[in-house]
Protein backbone atom coordinates (compact mmCIF):
# COMPACT_ATOMS: atom_id res chain seq x y z
CA UNK A 1 0.00 0.00 0.00
CA UNK A 2 2.70 2.11 0.90
CA UNK A 3 4.23 1.87 -2.50
CA UNK A 4 0.85 2.53 -4.40
CA UNK A 5 0.53 5.67 -2.38
CA UNK A 6 4.09 6.62 -3.40
CA UNK A 7 3.18 6.41 -6.85
CA UNK A 8 -0.28 8.17 -7.12
CA UNK A 9 1.63 11.01 -5.14
CA UNK A 10 4.69 11.12 -7.35
CA UNK A 11 2.09 10.93 -10.58
CA UNK A 12 -0.11 13.53 -9.27
CA UNK A 13 2.93 16.06 -8.67
CA UNK A 14 4.61 14.99 -12.02
CA UNK A 15 0.48 15.79 -13.41
CA UNK A 16 0.73 19.03 -11.54
CA UNK A 17 3.91 19.96 -12.67
CA UNK A 18 3.40 19.73 -16.24
CA UNK A 19 -0.04 22.16 -15.77
CA UNK A 20 2.17 25.08 -15.11
CA UNK A 21 3.20 26.44 -18.22
CA UNK A 22 7.55 27.21 -18.55
CA UNK A 23 8.25 30.31 -20.77
CA UNK A 24 11.60 28.94 -22.17
CA UNK A 25 12.25 32.56 -23.05
CA UNK A 26 11.70 34.64 -19.42
CA UNK A 27 11.30 38.25 -19.88
CA UNK A 28 13.67 40.11 -17.70
CA UNK A 29 12.04 42.22 -15.48
CA UNK A 30 13.02 45.63 -15.34
CA UNK A 31 15.78 47.12 -13.22
CA UNK A 32 15.23 50.61 -12.81
CA UNK A 33 18.75 52.43 -13.15
CA UNK A 34 18.26 55.25 -11.10
CA UNK A 35 20.35 58.33 -12.37
CA UNK A 36 22.75 59.21 -10.03
CA UNK A 37 22.46 62.38 -8.21
CA UNK A 38 25.63 63.29 -8.50
CA UNK A 39 28.25 62.56 -11.26
CA UNK A 40 31.19 62.84 -9.17
CA UNK A 41 32.66 63.63 -5.99
CA UNK A 42 33.60 67.10 -6.73
CA UNK A 43 29.82 67.47 -7.80
CA UNK A 44 28.69 66.02 -4.41
CA UNK A 45 31.17 68.99 -2.77
CA UNK A 46 29.98 71.73 -5.08
CA UNK A 47 26.37 70.50 -4.02
CA UNK A 48 27.17 70.78 -0.01
CA UNK A 49 29.09 73.79 -0.21
CA UNK A 50 26.42 75.39 -1.97
CA UNK A 51 23.54 74.28 0.45
CA UNK A 52 25.66 74.48 3.71
CA UNK A 53 26.52 78.61 2.38
CA UNK A 54 22.95 79.31 1.82
CA UNK A 55 21.99 77.95 5.36
CA UNK A 56 25.05 79.70 6.79
CA UNK A 57 23.41 83.19 4.88
CA UNK A 58 20.24 82.93 6.68
CA UNK A 59 21.51 81.84 9.84
CA UNK A 60 23.24 84.92 10.33
CA UNK A 61 20.48 86.63 9.47
CA UNK A 62 18.48 85.01 11.87
CA UNK A 63 21.27 85.79 14.41
CA UNK A 64 21.10 89.32 13.27
CA UNK A 65 17.86 89.75 13.78
CA UNK A 66 18.17 88.84 17.69
CA UNK A 67 16.68 85.12 16.86
CA UNK A 68 13.77 86.48 16.04
CA UNK A 69 11.88 83.98 13.18
CA UNK A 70 13.84 81.42 13.10
CA UNK A 71 11.66 79.32 10.92
CA UNK A 72 13.50 80.41 8.48
CA UNK A 73 16.22 77.79 8.20
CA UNK A 74 13.43 75.36 7.83
CA UNK A 75 14.32 73.50 4.62
CA UNK A 76 17.44 74.85 4.95
CA UNK A 77 18.47 72.18 7.84
CA UNK A 78 17.05 69.72 9.48
CA UNK A 79 17.91 67.08 12.37
CA UNK A 80 20.15 67.89 15.38
CA UNK A 81 21.31 70.72 13.55
CA UNK A 82 18.05 72.39 13.14
CA UNK A 83 16.75 72.14 16.79
CA UNK A 84 20.07 73.13 17.85
CA UNK A 85 19.87 76.04 16.08
CA UNK A 86 16.38 76.63 17.11
CA UNK A 87 17.07 76.31 20.80
CA UNK A 88 20.25 78.95 20.22
CA UNK A 89 18.20 81.32 18.60
CA UNK A 90 15.63 80.93 21.69
CA UNK A 91 18.67 81.90 23.80
CA UNK A 92 19.32 85.32 21.59
CA UNK A 93 15.54 86.47 21.92
CA UNK A 94 15.68 85.57 25.56
CA UNK A 95 18.93 87.39 26.34
CA UNK A 96 18.15 90.24 23.72
CA UNK A 97 21.22 89.28 22.32
CA UNK A 98 22.19 89.96 18.33
CA UNK A 99 24.67 89.12 16.04
CA UNK A 100 26.89 91.70 13.61
CA UNK A 101 28.60 90.18 10.52
CA UNK A 102 28.47 87.56 8.39
CA UNK A 103 30.23 83.90 8.92
CA UNK A 104 32.39 82.91 5.61
CA UNK A 105 32.70 79.44 4.50
CA UNK A 106 36.71 79.34 3.79
CA UNK A 107 36.99 75.76 2.50
CA UNK A 108 35.06 72.44 2.16
CA UNK A 109 36.70 68.62 1.65
CA UNK A 110 34.53 65.81 0.77
CA UNK A 111 34.68 63.22 3.77
CA UNK A 112 32.46 60.75 1.95
CA UNK A 113 29.16 60.31 0.00
CA UNK A 114 27.09 57.67 0.41
CA UNK A 115 24.54 57.41 -1.94
CA UNK A 116 21.68 54.57 -2.57
CA UNK A 117 20.16 53.90 -5.97
CA UNK A 118 17.19 55.35 -4.73
CA UNK A 119 18.34 58.51 -4.95
CA UNK A 120 19.00 58.74 -0.61
CA UNK A 121 22.09 59.15 1.18
CA UNK A 122 24.40 61.45 2.91
CA UNK A 123 27.07 63.44 1.85
CA UNK A 124 29.73 64.40 4.79
CA UNK A 125 32.38 67.42 4.23
CA UNK A 126 34.64 68.67 6.92
CA UNK A 127 34.29 72.70 6.92
CA UNK A 128 35.97 75.56 8.06
CA UNK A 129 34.61 78.83 9.03
CA UNK A 130 35.59 82.16 9.16
CA UNK A 131 33.85 84.01 11.99
CA UNK A 132 36.29 87.06 12.39
CA UNK A 133 33.79 89.39 10.81
CA UNK A 134 30.83 88.60 13.52
CA UNK A 135 30.58 89.44 16.77
CA UNK A 136 27.37 88.85 19.50
CA UNK A 137 26.32 91.97 21.17
CA UNK A 138 24.07 92.03 24.21
CA UNK A 139 20.87 94.86 24.19
CA UNK A 140 23.45 97.75 25.16
CA UNK A 141 25.81 96.60 22.25
CA UNK A 142 28.34 94.76 24.46
CA UNK A 143 30.16 92.11 22.88
CA UNK A 144 29.63 88.65 24.77
CA UNK A 145 32.27 86.62 22.45
CA UNK A 146 34.86 85.59 24.39
CA UNK A 147 37.97 87.18 24.04
CA UNK A 148 39.72 83.72 23.01
CA UNK A 149 37.10 82.37 20.23
CA UNK A 150 38.81 81.03 17.77
CA UNK A 151 38.84 82.95 14.16
CA UNK A 152 38.55 79.95 12.33
CA UNK A 153 36.27 76.96 13.44
CA UNK A 154 36.30 73.08 11.82
CA UNK A 155 33.54 71.51 11.59
CA UNK A 156 31.82 67.87 10.44
CA UNK A 157 28.56 68.49 9.16
CA UNK A 158 26.41 65.81 7.55
CA UNK A 159 24.31 66.40 4.69
CA UNK A 160 20.84 64.71 4.18
CA UNK A 161 20.12 64.10 0.17
CA UNK A 162 16.22 65.01 0.12
CA UNK A 163 14.27 64.98 -3.31
CA UNK A 164 17.85 65.47 -4.63
CA UNK A 165 18.83 68.41 -2.70
CA UNK A 166 21.35 68.41 0.18
CA UNK A 167 20.01 69.69 3.42
CA UNK A 168 22.88 70.01 6.51
CA UNK A 169 21.64 68.27 9.26
CA UNK A 170 24.18 67.47 11.72
CA UNK A 171 27.31 69.55 12.49
CA UNK A 172 30.13 68.86 15.32
CA UNK A 173 33.02 70.33 15.90
CA UNK A 174 35.97 69.00 13.97
CA UNK A 175 39.30 68.34 15.89
CA UNK A 176 40.91 66.08 13.26
CA UNK A 177 43.32 67.49 11.07
CA UNK A 178 43.21 70.41 9.88
CA UNK A 179 40.87 71.55 7.63
CA UNK A 180 41.60 75.49 7.97
CA UNK A 181 45.43 75.23 7.38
Amino acid sequence: MRTGSFLVTAALLLALAGCVPVDSHPSSSPTGSATPVFASDAEALAAAEKAYVAYLKVSDEVANDGGKHPERLEGLATGSLLSDDLAGFKTFATKRWHSVGATKLTKAVLQSADLAPDGNGTVTVYLCEDVSGVDVVDENDRSVVSPGRPELQQFQVQLEIFRSKLIPSEREPWTGSHICD
